[in-house]
């Protein structure tokens, strides 16, 4: 199954259904189902806006990272969407049905751009 790699916080907010658009240099887009993978960065640097601290209100993450977290699915790729998550200049994935795993697949390396997570290849070199 296709999968992306993302930094905390964004992929939690991702796969908890409050960020709706996912940033990307490359117009390219996995329609459908896509996997989310936390990286082993916790970004630190990025500053929210008002409106996107407000869409966040007062909930309790966990930033599991190098994991796969959970999915969304791909609706499709647009520039110049008009989400509070969208970062003018890029191309926006838009995203719906976020589920986050209760039971995260941990010990995941991630990769950049899209890749494909075999899960059975995950539980052979995890033994």
């Amino acid at each position: 199954m296709d999968a992306i790699t993302i930094d905390q916080p964004f992929a939690d907010l991702i796969c908890s259904g409050i960020i709706d658009v996912i940033n990307m240099n490359f117009p390219k887009f996995a329609s459908g189902k896509l996997l989310i993978h936390s990286s082993g960065k916790i970004d630190k640097k990025s500053k929210p806006t008002p409106q996107q601290i407000m869409a966040i209100g007062d909930r309790k993450f966990d930033f599991k990272t190098n994991a796969i977290i959970g999915e969304v699915t791909v609706l499709k790729s647009v520039e110049n969407h008009q989400s509070i998550w969208a970062k003018q200049g890029m191309h926006h994935w838009i995203v719906t049905e976020a589920i986050i795993y209760k039971n995260p697949i941990r010990n995941v390396k991630g990769r950049g751009g899209l890749w494909d997570f075999d899960y059975q290849e995950h539980l052979k070199s995890n033994k």
